[in-house]
């Protein structure tokens, strides 16, 4: 007798709550069956009371058994959630109720590279949407950029968009303000949708950091300023362990080209004797010809046309001109003997390499060793092999750890000149 009513309490006691270790589903909860009921939502939270071994998955009743007199620790944790502390007061007169509502855990998410005063923004997309990049770039700053994203917004998702397409209906743009309005007609009387839940602006350094993103859920960033192109990243979710941080890529640097300029000249033959003379050709533009820093012939050319040029000995310079700016487009440097010959002039010293191009600094040129350089010395820029600019020394530095055998800066506008371009006397 006395071992089946032992068997009748134990099994009432592991009835009264479902155990996590047991089975991870929660069972229903049926009110008065234990002495403390835990409900949380969302549901399936793991509960350890007083620090006991033995936990519940929420909804759950804990039975008396497991509570002391007073009140009871109890700790609810759930993955992807923060973890949740309370103290409940118990009276065994009555069962004690705690119902709770979990915090998605946050992480931290950082933009680093964009440009200084941009907006960043995080938004969230309601779910099946079908081209997110289309979406989130309604809030550029950027008038092409919102039109394109007004053109190619399916009809089937404005409605997604719906009062983000109705602030654009009012906005100081007229191109975009009309085409928003056209749009938001397809979205009829939807409300809500995508949503800019996190502003920030790139500070000087071009940063921008969220703090306390929610873990859990996607949100896309997008980082826009006037003016300058956006930055887009669909699909982006938040962790808890580790910060997120994104980098704007940098811009490649390419070379600066023209495609409507003429072609470099080209010497197609000298021809000797006295004086001399040599051939040019070009795709158009004007061909001129200085020595000794006198312009001795300024003629236009047509495309293909090849032009006699008769130059006097010693050195010369054969230059290819922008008919409209007059910006020269390529030059080529001719040595003439007395006896009529022509021929490229020996190559001239090279002092270093370009090391530094800055706005505010200048240019600096990491010096070779063993060189005795002049400020007011005169210096060629070469890229790809040819020239590309000129210029004159201001000052010679001391050697350093970067400049382990000194540096020459060098005047010239920062904007034609990049690092790695060769620099040689003027000879």
């Amino acid at each position: 007798m006395k071992s089946g009513i032992l068997a009748i309490l134990s099994t009432s006691i592991l009835c009264g709550c479902l155990r996590s270790e047991a089975a991870p589903e929660p069972s229903p909860v049926q009110e008065g069956t234990g002495a403390l009921t835990v409900r949380s939502e969302p549901g399936g939270a793991t509960v350890r009371v007083n620090k006991h071994d033995r936990t519940w998955v929420t909804p759950c009743d804990i039975p008396e058994s497991f509570l002391r007199r007073g009140t009871q620790d109890v700790v609810l944790t759930l993955e992807g959630y923060e973890p949740l502390y309370r103290t409940v007061a118990t009276d065994r007169k009555k069962p004690a109720l705690l119902e709770v509502k979990l915090t998605p855990r946050s992480g931290a998410v950082s933009l680093e590279g964009a440009v200084p005063g941009a907006l960043v923004l995080l938004l969230r997309v309601p779910e099946g949407v079908k081209d997110a990049g289309t979406l989130i770039r309604l809030w550029s700053e950027n008038e092409a950029t919102l039109l394109k994203a007004l053109e190619g917004l399916a009809d089937d998702e404005a409605p997604l968009a719906a009062n983000r397409l109705r602030e654009l209906a009012t906005s100081p743009l007229e191109k975009v303000a009309a085409a928003a309005k056209k749009t938001a007609e397809k979205a009829g009387n939807a409300q809500g949708g995508a949503e800019a839940a996190f502003r920030a602006i790139a500070d000087i350094h071009g940063s921008a950091k969220f703090a306390r993103v929610p873990v859990g859920g996607t949100v896309h960033l997008l980082a826009t300023r006037p003016g300058s192109p956006d930055f887009a990243m669909a699909g982006l979710k938040a962790d808890w362990r580790a910060p997120v941080v994104l980098r704007v890529p940098a811009p490649a640097v390419a070379r600066p080209a023209d495609p409507a300029r003429p072609p470099a000249a080209k010497v197609s033959e000298a021809v000797p004797g006295p004086p001399s003379q040599v051939r040019v050709k070009t795709s158009g533009g004007v061909v001129r010809v200085t020595a000794g820093g006198k312009v001795l012939a300024e003629l236009p050319a047509k495309a293909d046309e090849a032009l006699t040029l008769t130059i006097p000995a010693g050195r010369v310079t054969i230059e290819t001109l922008d008919p409209k700016s007059g910006a020269v487009l390529h030059s080529v440097e001719l040595l003439a003997d007395a006896g009529g010959a022509v021929h490229p002039p020996r190559e001239s010293e090279r002092i270093g390499w370009v090391q530094l191009v800055h706005r505010v600094y200048g240019v600096f040129v990491k010096l070779e060793p063993g060189l005795e350089l002049v400020p007011g010395e005169e210096v060629v820029v070469y890229r790809d092999g040819a020239e590309h600019a000129r210029g004159r020394i201001l000052q010679v530095c001391a050697e350093d750890e970067t400049y382990p055998h000194g540096a020459a800066q060098v005047t010239r506008d920062v904007a034609t000149l990049r690092e790695g371009d060769e620099v040689r006397r003027f000879r």
